[in-house]
């Protein structure tokens, strides 16, 4: 089995807005929940498995996948590769029509396309992450975020 991410909507049959409770059920296993400190919470189901973030009125809100993630992970119906960042970057960007693509916290953010990078342009290999999420869920950094172009 693999990981599908549809940009805005899903990671396979797990939807943006969902409650936690369907969570469980559909990985098949018990999380360990952790509280972050702004309210949320995040749901870790082992190293291999993506880290899923609830806000505080129980919606999925970002999914986050570490390079330990055992399954290959695709965005729409293509793989990402955890050897070649930048061929992904710039899938992302063709996706995202070009536009609405920011650096900003270490993370290259597609806002079109609600999914981020990290690590791959950079070369820190220690922080590669592919992250993916709501709507308005990076709005707090517009302010920081500087435009990038592949």
């Amino acid at each position: 089995m693999s990981w599908t991410i549809h940009p805005y909507i899903s990671v396979n049959d797990i939807k943006f807005g969902s409650k936690s409770e369907e969570l469980s059920s559909i990985i098949g296993i018990d999380p360990k929940i952790k509280n972050t400190k702004n309210g949320e919470k995040r749901y870790e189901f082992g190293i291999d498995c993506p880290h899923f973030t609830y806000s505080s009125n129980d919606q999925l809100e970002e999914v986050s996948f570490s390079q330990y993630v055992s399954r290959q992970i695709f965005l729409l119906e293509r793989r990402l590769s955890w050897d070649d960042g930048l061929s992904n970057l710039q899938y992302a960007y063709e996706l995202s029509k070009r536009s609405n693509t920011f650096e900003v916290v270490g993370f290259i953010v597609f806002l079109e396309l609600g999914v981020a990078f990290s690590g791959f342009h950079d070369g820190d290999a220690d922080q590669k992450a592919i992250v993916c999420f709501t709507k308005h869920r990076w709005d707090r950094f517009i302010p920081e975020m500087r435009p990038v172009h592949f």
